[in-house]
């Protein structure tokens, strides 16, 4: 995920914890152990951050060895 999104948040907890973490450029990338069945969902608690008045764009990014198998863009708005 890209690391300039994420600073949107203040944020309280990743579940499941990533087992590794680190960045690759402007990704931040985690690292997780396999899920039981073939889906992993992760949720992200958080809040956004009082300065932030607009929202910001974001990138996921999946990998499974090199190069990215798939990315996402998205962005996220803040509505009053």
């Amino acid at each position: 995920m890209s690391r300039a999104y994420l600073d949107l948040f203040d944020e309280n907890s990743l579940d499941p914890e990533p087992r590794g973490a680190t960045t690759m450029g402007e990704l931040l990338l985690w690292e997780f152990d396999p899920p039981v069945g073939d889906q992993l969902v992760v949720s992200l608690d958080a809040r956004i951050e009082p300065s932030v008045q607009r929202g910001a764009a974001g990138d996921v990014v999946l990998f499974d060895g090199q190069p990215a198998v798939v990315r996402v863009p998205f962005r996220t708005t803040v509505l009053p």
